[in-house]
């Protein structure tokens, strides 16, 4: 009987350790992520996604990158280069809701700062491994103006550990 009693809660104990990674990932961001970002744009030409990556810690830090930006038509911002955005994430007023805000700096070709990147985003999870939601993005000049805006939706999808085998 004791045999029996041991060999539930051991079974009981390795269901518990396979199971919780991926009851982790509805209620945390913890971790890296592709990322789909499509912009909502008058009609005219066709939408392209933008990809990215992003990085999330435990302790609510955050960093992602993207292939592309909305920078709208200011001259001065043509051929600049873009840097990674850094900031933090953190669980919103609404339960299973979490909230995202990065800033990336966007350079000249002398690497001088032209304008700032401010990203907002709301995310829930449909699917333990996928989060979709809604962004917001303005860039500012240096001087705080506003040289464009928009909106989108953004999709997350989980880039999963890899163990090495005999792990």
């Amino acid at each position: 009987m004791l045999r029996k009693i041991f060999a539930a809660l051991a079974t009981a104990a390795i269901l518990a350790l396979v199971i919780q990674p991926a009851l982790a990932q509805t209620s945390t961001l913890t971790g890296s992520w592709q990322l789909t970002l499509v912009p909502n744009l008058p009609p005219g030409p066709p939408i392209i996604p933008i990809a990215g990556l992003a990085n999330f810690t435990s302790d609510g830090g955050a960093v992602a990158t993207a292939a592309g930006v909305i920078v709208g038509s200011d001259p001065s911002l043509s051929g600049t280069g873009l840097n990674p955005a850094f900031g933090n994430w953190n669980g919103a007023v609404i339960p299973g809701e979490f909230a995202i805000v990065l800033v990336g700096d966007i350079t000249g070709a002398n690497g001088a700062l032209v304008a700032t990147r401010n990203f907002r985003a709301l995310v829930t999870f449909p699917q333990s491994n996928e989060f979709t939601g809604s962004y917001t993005l303005t860039i500012t000049d240096t001087s705080g103006n506003v040289l464009s805006s928009g909106s989108g939706t953004i999709t997350g999808n989980f880039i999963p550990h890899f163990l090495p085998p005999g792990s």
